[in-house]
C-alpha cells in the first residue's frame, strides 16, 4: 500500500473540524467540490465521505 503524507491545516469553524490540505496534493482538474470528493473518495454513492 503505498502511504502519502500532506502537509496540512486542521482547525474547526462553527463546531464543524476543518481540514486544509496546504501542499503535496496534485492539481486537480474537477469543476465542483463534489467532483473533488469523488476523486479522493471513488466509493461515494450520494452521501458525504465518512
Amino acid at each position: 500500500m503505498t502511504q502519502y503524507i500532506f502537509p496540512c491545516i486542521d482547525g474547526h469553524t462553527c463546531g464543524n473540524p476543518v481540514r486544509l490540505v496546504a501542499g503535496g496534493a496534485r492539481v486537480s482538474k474537477a469543476r465542483t467540490c463534489w467532483n473533488v470528493a469523488r476523486i479522493f473518495w471513488p466509493n461515494t454513492t450520494g452521501s458525504a465521505p465518512a
